[in-house]
């Protein structure tokens, strides 16, 4: 991602979407997600949640590469693991494509 004041804010956004999903049950998680995407969205315009939803991208392929590096295997299996883990999750939303 580019540098500049649009990336800085977006990770910074991207880091309260996590506390947001953090601070939530698991019922909830998806309303206070979705209700701090809003504000941003109120706050910066489509812009803001692009570049959000880009550092979140950033975020989760740092954290796979490091939990891959740590479980001693490649990132492309951490993937296939996240996917089947997602597909058999009681989360009838979550439609995740074959890895």
């Amino acid at each position: 991602m580019a540098n500049g004041e649009g990336a800085i804010h977006g990770c910074q956004d991207a880091i309260s979407l996590m506390a947001a999903w953090l601070g939530s049950c698991e019922e909830l998680r998806h309303d206070a997600v979705g209700h701090r995407l809003t504000e941003v969205a109120a706050e910066g315009g489509p812009a803001a949640v692009e570049h959000a939803a880009l550092c979140l991208v950033d975020i989760a392929g740092m954290f796979a590469e490091l939990y891959a590096d740590c479980a001693g295997t490649s990132f492309d299996t951490v993937l296939k693991e996240a996917a089947v883990a997602l597909r058999n999750s009681d989360d009838s939303d979550t439609a995740m494509p074959d890895a």
